[in-house]
């Protein structure tokens, strides 16, 4: 065989080998980015669980502390219905109370000045006699 034949052989030889190798590390490169993507995938969906369960926890602490608020603001509300009613019936009671020791003092002031309209009478008859 001729020189010139045995060099294009060794160079297609060669260059038949450098493409399967340069196709073979391709695909490995391509393999392993696809491995790091599937990874990072994994990695960031394992944080997005965690920050789930976080918020999730997180919503229900605010739940329970705005539960526990609504009750208390509730039992203060009663409170201060109870104590508004007890005021309210007080007022009545003090009402009514003042409105009949008005009358009573209205009419003891006329008792008392009808009894001394009758003394100064009989206390006139009296001096007449005399």
């Amino acid at each position: 065989m001729s020189e010139p034949l045995l060099i294009s052989l060794i160079f297609c030889i060669a260059l038949i080998i450098g493409v399967v190798v340069g196709y073979f590390l391709t695909k490995l490169k391509m393999n392993a980015s696809v491995e790091i993507n599937k990874a990072n995938n994994i990695q960031l969906k394992n944080q997005l669980d965690t920050i789930k369960i976080q918020h999730t926890n997180i919503l229900e602490d605010i739940k329970k502390a705005n539960s526990e608020s609504k009750e208390l603001l509730e039992k203060q509300i009663n409170k201060i219905e109870a104590e508004r009613d007890f005021i309210r019936k007080e007022k009545d009671f003090l009402s009514t109370e003042l409105a009949t020791r008005n009358s009573e003092f209205e009419s003891l002031a006329q008792k008392k000045f009808r009894t001394k309209k009758g003394s100064r009478r009989i206390a006139g008859k009296i001096q007449e006699r005399i």
